[in-house]
């Protein structure tokens, strides 16, 4: 049975001011204006490209998960204004996520949720409510190009895309194997494995112009022995987008399944509603 509690909004009284913007931004990975230029690398000897290979091979037989659930830390910086705050995430591969902002107390402040179609989001500090569609303008301006609600799972939860891969090269300096998976409009997405531990370092997506439109980095893996291995801290970054994200999994929730119902939220009567075009 599933065990985990999950809050429904009762207006408090208002403090600091949040912003939806901002919100949509830290939800959906809508990372910073800096991103890290990607390495020089050169093309394989035959043993590496060996290596490489049964490197490949050995990451596709590893179990990977279908859904994260986890308690949160999210530091978000922007528009000249700075965030911090404890949070619960829950995603699933389909493309469905439930981010909830805790006040010091742990109640959420403000809940945002998509079931990968539609968007709902309940601040309690405003007493409002706002709905729309993932298709629409306004969703969109808050998604760097390329990057689409059913990839952020992997990029989420440091997965490979579920494609075959176009080519593999190494960092100059030798670091790190690069795969290159390209997808729908010359999108690629170019993943940074570390070749001694099997683990994903970084993953990029590059538009057709060879722009990192978005930049996500690794680290803090568990050492123990695990069926798949989640990565304790991202760091998220956008040539397209302002601001910068970091999340720590403070976390991870091992329940078999996480219940759709957390993925409908409803606003309540008594919050003004605005429709988001």
């Amino acid at each position: 049975m599933f065990k985990r509690r999950f809050e429904s909004l009762k207006r408090r009284k208002q403090s600091d001011q949040v912003f939806f913007g901002p919100l949509l931004l830290v939800f959906f990975l809508l990372f910073s204006g800096c991103a890290r230029k990607y390495p020089a690398t050169l093309a394989l000897d035959a043993e590496q490209e060996k290596y490489a290979q049964s490197l490949l091979q050995r990451i596709r037989k590893q179990d990977s998960p279908n859904f994260l659930d986890a308690d949160v830390t999210v530091s978000w910086a922007g528009y000249g204004r700075k965030y911090n705050f404890n949070a619960t995430l829950q995603a699933t591969r389909a493309g469905r996520f439930r981010l909830s902002g805790l006040d010091p107390l742990g109640r959420p402040f403000f809940i945002l949720v998509t079931d990968g179609t539609t968007f709902t989001l309940v601040d309690n500090r405003q007493g409002k409510g706002y709905a729309g569609v993932v298709g629409s303008a306004y969703f969109r301006k808050y998604i760097p190009p390329g990057v689409q609600l059913s990839t952020c799972f992997s990029l989420l939860t440091a997965q490979l895309p579920d494609r075959e891969v176009q080519e593999i090269r190494i960092a100059e300096n030798k670091e790190n194997y690069w795969f290159i998976f390209t997808g729908k409009h010359g999108v690629q997405r170019r993943v940074g494995i570390d070749p001694d531990t099997g683990f994903l370092v970084r993953q990029t997506v590059v538009d057709a112009e060879n722009e990192i439109v978005l930049d996500v980095r690794y680290d803090d893996y568990p050492s123990q022995a695990a069926s798949f291995y989640l990565p304790g801290l991202l760091y998220m970054e956008s040539e397209k987008m302002p601001g910068s994200l970091e999340i720590t999994l403070t976390k991870v929730y091992k329940e078999k399944q996480i219940p759709e119902s957390i993925f409908t939220l409803h606003i309540p009567e008594q919050f003004s509603v605005v429709q988001v075009k």
